[in-house]
Parts: C-alpha cells; structure tokens; sequence
C-alpha cells in the first residue's frame, strides 16, 4: 500500500505541475523569440542567433525563431549554418519565399549552383514576384552555364524591377561568355546609365571594347573601374595587355 501510494502521489504531483510547467515553458519560448526579434531589429545578429537557438531547444517547431535565425546567420556570414537553419524552416513552414531565397544566396555562396536553382525556383513558385530569386537563379544557370535560362531570369528581374542596375550586369556577362560583345555593351551601357560608378560594369565593358578592337574606349573603362575599385586587379592586366602603366 505504501508504495500504491508513493505512485499515486507522483501521478498527482504530474497532473498538478504538468499544465503550469508547459505554461511556463511557452512563456520562456515566447520570451527568448522577443529578445530574438529585437536583436534583429538592433542589428545584434550574434545575440539573436543565442536567443533564437534559446527558443528552438526549448520549442524545436518554432518556424519564427528558425526563420530569424536563418537570417542572423546570412547577416553573420555563417553559409553552412544558414542552409541547415533555412532548410530547417522550410520543413516547418514550405511556403516562406523569404527563406527559400536565402538559402539560395547561401547555396550559390557556397558553389552548389544546383541547389541554388532548386531553392531559388522553390521561392519564385511560392512568389512569382519574388524579383531577388530571379537575378540569383540566374546566377547559379551563369555558374551552370546554362545561359539561356540564365538571360530569361534576368530579363525577368529586370521587368520587374527596371532601376535595378545588376540584372544588366548579368546579362552583360553573359553576352561575354557567349562572345556576343556588341550585346554585351548594349546590356552594360544599360546598366552603367543605372549605376555609373559599377565598377564590374566598366570592368566588362572594356573587356568587351577590348575584343571589338576599340582600343581607347577599353582603356577608359579599365583606368574609371581601377578609379572607383583599386583593388580591381583584371582592369590593371587589361591596361598592361594594351600597353598602358596602370
């Protein structure tokens, strides 16, 4: 009888504290989620991704606390970090285009351009808006060569945000490698319009002027990339394979 009782004391003392334990563990999620946001907000991205971690250990389906520490970690740079937490949050919530766009960026960052187009496409499906997975799937089909998918994306971007200098950019590129250079200078006088001080468009300009024999608009573009970037050491071997002193 003695230890009948013993049982049933435990069995009580569960179905007392159970509710106000699980009560106060919400509470606790719900507190560490706050402080995470509110590092997100303050741009502290090292104590959201400890809050964040503080709220999934105690509550491992927490999509919110997944989803900021998905971008904590883009903010950080932590790309192995960001395609565990972003894939992890679209196991949790499959229709966050935000989070499958990131986990895309990380991807291409980490040169697995094929899974960046699966995470970008992913994203594109959740929002056929989605004008940032277009110009980063397009991206990873330049990395893939795969060039014509890459043009439509970027033609895409483009349409739906005309101010944005960088799709030009990618078409300019691939123009380049497809060796279409008046093409290229057509897309990158575009976007040197948008963005004059684009250093990688005067860069790949005069590589294209360079290949159409325009010598001295190849050795403009080479000196104004090297002026605005002069680190940029591809404008410097222009200018010595054209005989000019960087």
């Amino acid at each position: 009888m003695a230890v009948t009782g013993r049982c049933i004391a435990v069995a009580f003392l569960g179905l007392a504290w159970g509710p106000d334990t699980t009560a106060a563990q919400s509470n606790s999620v719900l507190a560490a989620e706050q402080r995470c946001l509110d590092d997100m907000r303050e741009n502290n991205y090292s104590s959201a991704v400890s809050d964040c971690t503080q709220a999934l250990t105690l509550d491992p389906n927490n999509a919110q606390a997944s989803a900021l520490l998905c971008s904590a970690d883009v903010h950080l740079g932590n790309l192995p970090n960001v395609v565990t937490d972003c894939t992890r949050t679209l196991t949790l919530e499959p229709k966050n285009d935000n989070v499958a766009h990131l986990l895309c960026i990380a991807q291409n960052a980490l040169g697995d351009s094929a899974a960046a187009v699966t995470s970008c496409t992913q994203a594109i499906t959740i929002n056929p808006n989605a004008v940032g997975a277009y110009l980063d799937r397009c991206v990873a089909y330049i990395n893939l060569k795969n060039y014509t998918g890459a043009a439509s994306d970027c033609t895409q971007a483009s349409n739906l945000n005309p101010k944005d200098f960088k799709p030009h950019i990618n078409l300019g590129d691939i123009y380049l490698h497809q060796r279409n250079f008046a093409g290229a200078i057509t897309e990158l006088n575009q976007a040197l319009t948008l963005a004059p001080n684009s250093a990688t468009g005067l860069l790949n300009r005069g590589i294209a002027y360079e290949a159409l024999g325009h010598k001295a608009e190849a050795i403009a573009d080479y000196q104004n990339a090297l002026k605005i970037d002069p680190s940029e050491q591809a404008a410097e071997v222009g200018l010595k394979r054209l005989g000019v002193k960087p």
